[in-house]
């Protein structure tokens, strides 16, 4: 069945209808089953409307942790006790998945959100699944279902969740200190434990790959790959004592394509034109990758407005205040520093329209030109009268 046979325009409406039907039923306390409830606020919380919305991700996954700790699903069942209201070992290896999803989902939506994690291993001793409680639960799909979602290699495919879920553990740990009221700065020696036993979970998927040839399973190795090499760059950051701020690559390339130098302006303009390609690719069916079409392209038309009005370019070597800056390199990084903090709020500030897999159509352009008057370009109004209606808009 197809999105339009569904009786959906797009993916994005059939996404904001499965989550309004599934609010309006949370609401109305229609569910009574703990389990059930834990497994739709899961995915519910995939879904982030706008920046007014109260109800995004980190409050979904808040509802799904209390949820699991109030029937207990945190602690391993005592074996000297009588456990025969626990139905079946499906349904214990059910609680094992839904307790270890919502600590992965709570680990990477901290580090995303720069919050604290609300979950203490410490507190909690349910063991990770294993490969027999994984495939226990997909014994109820149909032969195509698995071969759609499942790797025809599901015993690796179950490794891989196992290695993932114990780095995201070792994040956890780094986080707990990066977060602490009162931080102390981690020894050399710390660091360099923590990296070695990350390391470690890393050589078990060079295995992997070595023999890996379904699509799925490569699949999942790559977004590993991404997993991994965030928890390795949060490694570093405990021996730091100041905050290192990163600039996504789309900010890079526009501060480039407004370079005075022809050759950094002319590899900015092609890198970004690269990743615009990507967005306008996946705006399809992810609402972020949607706002940040429209931020970057209506930012693009400011600059293009911008080298039409300008007349007379400022002679080679001076500022607009007419100082003389040095040449070269030096001079560069000065420019991308200094371009780079503004335009970071804007990037954080469009970002906040598509955390997750939802958000509404209904985008206005003066939230774009607030964050391009705000963050980017300060001179915004005035460069709006001089013309930005009829600016050329490459990616439309």
């Amino acid at each position: 069945m197809t999105v339009q046979s569904a009786g959906y325009e797009s993916r994005k409406d059939m996404k904001r209808a499965m989550f309004l039907r599934a609010k309006a039923l949370y609401d109305a306390n229609h569910e009574r089953s703990k389990i059930a409830l834990i497994q739709a606020v899961l995915l519910m919380g995939f879904w982030y409307s706008d920046t007014e919305d109260r109800l995004g991700p980190w409050h979904w996954n808040g509802i799904a942790i209390s949820l699991c700790q109030t029937v207990g699903l945190h602690r391993e069942p005592d074996a000297s006790l009588n456990h025969s209201q626990y139905r079946s070992s499906i349904d214990r290896d059910l609680w094992k998945h839904l307790w270890w999803c919502c600590f992965f989902r709570e680990t990477w939506l901290s580090v995303g959100m720069g919050r604290p994690m609300r979950i203490d291993l410490a507190h909690a001793d349910t063991p990770k699944p294993d490969a027999k409680a994984s495939e226990s639960l997909y014994s109820e799909l149909t032969e195509s279902q698995r071969r759609r979602y499942i790797s025809e290699d599901p015993e690796n495919l179950f490794l891989l969740w196992d290695e993932l879920l114990s780095v995201t553990s070792i994040l956890s740990r780094i986080l707990s200190v990066q977060h602490l009221a009162k931080r102390t700065l981690s020894t050399h020696s710390d660091v360099n434990d923590l990296e070695r036993e990350l390391r470690g979970h890393h050589k078990h998927l060079d295995c992997l790959r070595a023999r890996a040839t379904d699509p799925v399973l490569t699949l999942h190795m790559h977004h590993f790959e991404l997993f991994f090499d965030t928890c390795l760059f949060h490694i570093t950051l405990l021996i730091l004592d100041s905050c290192i701020a990163l600039v996504p690559t789309l900010q890079i390339h526009l501060l480039h394509s407004m370079s005075p130098r022809k050759l950094v302006h002319r590899l900015g303009c092609h890198r970004l034109d690269l990743c615009m390609m990507v967005v306008q690719e996946i705006k399809v069916t992810y609402f972020g990758a949607e706002i940040l079409s429209r931020l970057f392209t209506r930012a693009r038309e400011v600059i293009n407005v911008r080298r039409r009005v300008l007349e007379s370019p400022p002679p080679a070597g001076t500022d607009e205040s007419g100082v003389v800056m040095p040449e070269g390199r030096e001079y560069h990084d000065r420019e991308t520093a200094s371009s780079a903090s503004p335009m970071m709020w804007a990037f954080n500030a469009a970002s906040n329209f598509g955390l997750g897999t939802g958000a509404s159509n209904e985008y206005e352009d003066a939230d774009v030109n607030a964050i391009l008057s705000q963050c980017i370009f300060p001179d915004f109004g005035t460069i709006q009268a001089m013309g930005l209606a009829e600016a050329s808009q490459p990616w439309n």
